[in-house]
């Protein structure tokens, strides 16, 4: 079975909508109208999220009033908590911006603690195992982040114990949702939330800011920020204020989470994006700078503008990665460690290890990847592409599931076997095959499972796998059309070759952040001729310092190309095998964006391919 790949031209805009806005222009009135900016407010909000206006009141979030009267209750009756993580950025960021807020209202650190569970030994979500050990330790409350949804063993095991849990997650509900104190979670029935997109560290964020706003109520009394770090404490009844606007200095982890969980950056994601990347520009954790020393980042920033040259893609593919790894290839705790040390020796150490670790996780992704595309081939039959293997690690199958999703354009469900026959996975999908159903079709043989609509986890006894995968295929084919394996490249408009300008360059950096729910913009441009091409490929060590994926042994294509005239260069990453047999006076048309070419102190504009094909 070979999918096809289409080039599919986005939703034209009616004649009438640029008489409605005639102060933007053509490309920009395009881009507006194909991201559903249609009214004046919608405009408004996109191209100027503001902070004190555009997020929204946490504690419309169901049980979000109920999270903070029990945690400042635990606060009160200086009872012990425990901050339960998951694995990932977004677990690791949100259990910091967590700790650190309570912290902050007065919560004693021996009274606080913190467990992110190992991937490899325990899995996702929150366990009997480590519950058990609460009981022990004596603690009165668990908060998960970016967990516990569907935890009901584990929370009911605690409560049973006289431990109470709240639930800060933000992964769809499959079945009941848990018996807990409180369950914050936008996707729950009854949730009245105006957002829904929102990742587990940015719902934390909102308990938070819901948090410090009862502070003030409470107590009354202003205090230093982090005055209890220096060992000085004012308080009021056990509760200290958080100052004014101290929570902003927390965006900078809300914006990595919503970024490597890959949320859609509209509505409130925007804003936490934006303002998080600038705050992340100008960081006060060491562990952060220290990352980016690492990975040679160098933030530049514009106060008045609030513009930073750190991106979603610095995010990305060059810090995110980096911070996941830990998780991926050792244990979560080093990551967070990272980011909550106040000694800059200390982070560069960590900052080098998980570096170490990243290096490592490309080299297993691209083995396991290449092992896979030998045991399959673009004319396999099979509708889901379903494997597993004992030596493949748990904290890379997630990585490689996409990777093979993108080359074969079909659900992947690629899972480890652990020593004892249990199969542990991730799943990666394409439009048309529901990963949340999919998971909810075989819930009663699964021993574990969650996720989203695009992407999931899941845990079978090895007796029933094969039983899985059969139940799965068959769905699979019920499910899925022809029309489902047809990829669909969409670009946003047709250029001229004189619209190749820094004009237009400038206008479509005014949609920026770029990332999920507001992809970078694809042009397509008709038969542009080649000048000279260059296949090339860069080996791991090389290529990973300054990227944390495209380390990958893939060959890159380099083309100068004719553009009305103009001699540019257009460059393709991981798509050089297809441009082997490209010749100079060959005639393209080619899918691109936007990009900038410096070298020696020079910028000139530059073609980013997504895909070409010649001209007919």
């Amino acid at each position: 079975m070979t999918y096809i790949t289409d080039w599919v031209k986005k939703e034209e805009a009616p004649q009438s909508f640029p008489k409605e806005f005639p102060e933007y222009s053509d490309i920009t009135r395009i881009l507006l109208w194909v991201r559903g900016l249609k009214d004046q407010n919608a405009i408004d909000e996109f191209f100027n999220p503001d902070y004190s206006s555009d997020l929204h009141n946490p504690l419309l979030l169901k049980d979000a009033p109920e999270a903070v009267s029990r945690i400042f209750e635990a606060l009160a009756k200086n009872q012990k908590i425990v901050v339960y993580g998951d694995y990932d950025s977004d677990g690791v960021c949100g259990a910091t911006i967590l700790t650190e807020a309570l912290k902050i209202i007065g919560f004693p650190k021996a009274n606080l603690g913190i467990y992110l569970p190992d991937r490899e030994k325990e899995g996702y979500g929150l366990k009997v195992g480590p519950v058990e050990e609460f009981i022990k330790e004596k603690y009165n409350l668990i908060i998960t982040v970016d967990c516990g949804t569907t935890s009901h063993e584990a929370i009911d095991l605690a409560k049973r114990n006289g431990i109470d849990t709240v639930v800060i997650d933000h992964h769809r509900v499959i079945g009941e949702p848990p018996r807990c104190a409180a369950f914050v979670n936008a996707h729950q029935e009854g949730d009245g939330y105006p957002f829904k997109d929102l990742c587990g560290a940015a719902v934390a964020f909102k308990i938070v800011c819901a948090l410090f706003q009862e502070s003030k109520a409470k107590c009354g009394i202003p205090v230093f920020p982090y005055i209890d770090y220096a060992g000085k404490r004012e308080s009021h009844m056990g509760c200290l204020v958080a100052p004014e606007g101290q929570e902003k200095w927390l965006l900078d982890l809300a914006a990595i989470a919503t970024i490597t969980d890959m949320m859609p950056l509209l509505g409130e994601n925007r804003t936490i994006v934006k303002y998080g990347l600038f705050v992340l520009a100008q960081t006060r954790r060491v562990g952060l700078k220290a990352l980016m020393d690492v990975a040679g980042v160098k933030p530049v920033i514009e106060e008045e503008s609030l513009i930073t040259n750190i991106n979603p893609f610095t995010v990305g593919f060059v810090l995110g990665p980096r911070i996941n790894a830990a998780g991926r290839m050792d244990h979560a705790n080093s990551a967070f460690s990272l980011l909550n040390t106040k000694n800059y020796d200390e982070a560069l150490s960590l900052a080098k290890q998980i570096d170490n670790s990243n290096r490592e996780r490309q080299e297993l992704v691209f083995n396991i990847t290449r092992e896979l595309e030998e045991r399959f081939s673009d004319k396999n039959e099979s509708y889901v592409i379903f494997e597993g293997d004992k030596s493949w690690p748990i904290g890379v199958v997630g990585i490689v599931a996409g990777r093979i999703v993108e080359k074969y354009h079909r659900p992947a469900f690629i899972y480890q076997i652990k020593n004892d026959g249990t199969c542990a996975g991730s799943i990666r999908t394409i439009k048309g095959f529901n990963v949340v159903r999919a998971l909810e079709s075989v819930k009663d043989i699964l021993v574990n499972f969650g996720g989203h609509p695009q992407a999931g986890g899941f845990t079978v006894s090895g007796d029933r796998v094969e039983e899985m995968k059969k139940r799965i295929e068959t769905l699979a084919k019920e499910t899925l059309s022809e029309e489902d394996f047809v990829k669909r490249l969409e670009y946003d408009a047709e250029l001229n070759f004189e619209d190749l300008s820094w004009q237009t360059h400038d206008e479509i950096q005014k949609f920026q952040p770029f990332g999920e729910g507001n992809r970078e913009p694809v042009f397509l441009l008709k038969n542009v001729k080649i000048l000279s091409v260059d296949v090339f490929s860069k080996s791991n060590r090389n290529n990973s310092r300054n990227s944390g994926g495209s380390g990958n042994g893939k060959k890159h294509l380099r083309i100068f190309v004719d553009i009305g005239g103009t001699r540019r260069k257009a460059m393709g990453f991981g798509i050089g095998d297809k441009g082997k047999d490209l010749k100079p006076g060959d005639s393209l048309d080619i899918l691109f964006n936007f990009a900038i070419d410096e070298w020696n102190g020079t910028r000139d504009l530059m073609l980013k391919l997504v895909d070409f094909r010649l001209t007919e």
